[in-house]
């Protein structure tokens, strides 16, 4: 981008200034020395082509939550993707949410308003396959580093439905204690 490019960018009541051009000049300037830089950003829009090995990198350089070099390449590039994002808002909801659908796609936060619970508390909800030992684990870790310090897991309610119209399995797991009722 050159001088004149940058010129006609601004508005027509600044362009009066004299002084304006010399900006403009200046900021020609840096764009050109950035320009050859941006190219190498690139990576991020093409994630699925690159090499695991690769991913494995940007995941280190991204400071990655639990990220391990064994999960699929579909789950490592959406844990890089969302990786910026969690951190920038670590102690909200939707950072916790997101950070926990990296992990298990069908998990929904419920806070303590919407089912009756006391203040500053929260529910985890799984509805579907069950749950591995790992998941449940890496879930638990998770909770620790994006909730709001003041916010406690006051339950994680893991529900399978059945294909009969009958029964419904649920597991209400409770640190390292799985309870398992059979409804129907």
């Amino acid at each position: 981008m050159n001088k004149d490019e940058i010129y006609s960018l601004l508005p027509e009541n600044l362009k009066k200034y004299r002084n304006l051009s010399g900006v403009a000049y200046a900021m020609s300037e840096q764009v050109s020395k950035d320009k050859s830089s941006m190219d190498s950003l690139k990576i991020y829009l093409n994630m699925k082509n690159l090499d695991d090995k690769v991913l494995d990198q940007l995941a280190w350089q991204w400071n990655v939550e639990f990220y391990s070099s064994e999960l699929p390449k579909s789950k490592k590039i959406e844990m890089i993707n969302r990786s910026y994002f969690h951190h920038i808002t670590k102690g909200t909801v939707g950072a916790l949410e997101s950070a926990l659908k990296a992990i298990v796609s069908n998990l929904e936060v419920k806070e303590w308003y919407e089912y009756g619970g006391n203040p500053f508390m929260f529910r985890l909800i799984v509805e579907g396959d069950m749950l591995t030992e790992e998941e449940i684990s890496t879930v638990y870790k998770l909770v620790d580093i994006y909730k709001n310090v003041r916010s406690h897991l006051d339950g994680f309610i893991i529900t399978q439905k059945n294909d009969s119209l009958v029964n419904f399995i649920n597991g209400i797991h409770d640190h390292k204690k799985v309870i398992n009722k059979f409804i129907g």
